[in-house]
């Protein structure tokens, strides 16, 4: 159900076809929706704690390089990534866009996060069995 840019991105990685970005050493936040779920499990247990507005993420951070091989490998496909011109690829992709959640870590602890690297994998895995 991924839509947007992380939607493309899984269309792209599904495709096989050889992508640039091997180069790319940008930070992206990522959260799972497993992890949504149970961070906002906490804070409706908990009503008394904390409030305001919180960033969620898991961690750790991924480089778009990282996401497409997790991706690729919960596809059971091989990374093939290779390093090009950053000009040709679309500014979402090598943009930074990394989010501090420490202010929700602190009043809710860590048991809620997923590790993002497991997740994307695990989306990966997803996306080929309703592909298929």
């Amino acid at each position: 159900n991924a839509k947007a840019n992380f939607g493309r991105l899984l269309q792209l990685a599904a495709s096989g076809l050889p992508l640039p970005v091997a180069g790319l050493r940008n930070q992206r936040s990522l959260l799972s929706r497993e992890s949504l779920i149970a961070a906002v499990a906490m804070v409706l247990a908990r009503p008394d704690d904390a409030s305001g507005v919180f960033h969620l993420t898991d961690h750790p951070a991924l480089s778009t390089p990282a996401i497409v091989t997790a991706l690729r490998e919960g596809l059971g496909r091989r990374a093939t990534l290779f390093r090009g011109p950053g000009a040709i690829l679309p500014r979402a992709l090598t943009e930074s866009l990394a989010v501090d959640d420490r202010r929700f870590r602190a009043a809710y602890g860590d048991g809620w996060a997923r590790d993002a690297l497991a997740a994307v994998t695990a989306c990966g895995a997803a996306y080929k069995v309703l592909a298929a």
